[in-house]
């Protein structure tokens, strides 16, 4: 981030409510800033390289449903959900997101760590014009609908 600000992640898990927010603060522990405030987990943020940008994992845990993967301004401003899924990074031109789809995973419940189908396939998504392409595993034709 510019301005030697540093991103992390607070969050707070009750019987009834697992909630972590994105924020930032600067060098001196000064200025903290609170990012997002979904009420859901918010973690795996990167920054893009120019430091404009903030890509992340939203999942709603409470629901056990729509992990996805999400982008906005480094000010928090503009947040968009972009496709479904997790792990995001940016790519090497800066204006790629490369994240995983989730496979045959049902957040919550047990899962084989050793089955390729629970974890999914790798894509990447131009935040521009929000194309989708699959990297792996290769299919016909690489396209999504979500």
């Amino acid at each position: 981030l510019p301005d030697y600000r540093i991103l992390f992640t607070r969050g707070e898990k009750t019987e009834k409510e697992h909630v972590v927010d994105l924020f930032v603060v600067d060098t001196t522990g000064r200025n903290e800033v609170q990012l997002t405030q979904s009420g859901t987990i918010n973690s795996d943020a990167k920054v893009s390289f120019d430091g404009r940008k903030i890509v992340w994992k939203r999942w709603d845990v409470q629901k056990n449903s729509d992990i996805a993967v999400w982008m906005m301004n480094a000010d928090g401003s503009s947040q968009i959900r972009l496709a479904a899924g997790w792990e995001p990074a940016w790519g090497p031109n800066g204006r790629e997101v490369i994240y995983r789809r989730v496979g045959d995973f049902v957040p919550g419940e047990p899962w084989d760590e050793d089955d390729p189908k629970v974890h999914g396939s790798l894509w990447i998504m131009n935040v521009d014009t929000k194309e989708k392409r699959q990297l792996l595993p290769k299919t016909n034709n690489g396209l999504s609908n979500d």
